[in-house]
């Protein structure tokens, strides 16, 4: 694939989809039967169930595979530029370890972690928003 944006966007998506499409199919597993057959026995449609019951019940799980999935991806994409790569926070690191530029090397691991806590703390606030009675109010 080159050392283009297009193999690390295939670098990204391989690392992260398994464990979107893992955590959804669990989810899905998870979610009480009980629920819907009440549901269902209120007269809720297929459509109702799943946007009312199903999905609500499932988003828990969801969000928190994104937080584990985007540090994934977020891990894969800098070693993919390290590896192949022109442009980029792992590019800057590599090419800085070559000339022994300490300092530079330093503020790419700082600006990494910086940026990585920074989606998490974001995907929290999404999932305070989204999942209120999950109990994150102090995460």
């Amino acid at each position: 694939l080159g050392i283009g944006p297009v193999s690390k966007y295939t670098i990204v998506f391989i690392g992260s989809f398994p464990i979107m499409i893992i955590a959804t199919v669990a989810a899905a597993r998870g979610v009480d039967e009980q629920w819907r057959r009440t549901a269902l026995s209120l007269g809720a449609s297929p459509m109702y169930l799943f946007a009312h019951v199903t999905l609500p019940a499932m988003l828990p799980e969801i969000l928190t595979a994104m937080r584990i999935a985007s540090g994934l991806a977020w891990g894969a994409l800098v070693a993919a530029e390290m590896i192949a790569a022109h442009s980029g926070l792992g590019y800057m690191i590599i090419t800085a370890s070559t000339y022994v530029d300490t300092a530079t090397i330093f503020v790419g691991i700082v600006a990494i972690g910086t940026l990585a806590f920074s989606m998490d703390r974001i995907l929290r606030l999404i999932e305070r928003r989204v999942v209120p009675w999950r109990g994150l109010e102090h995460s």
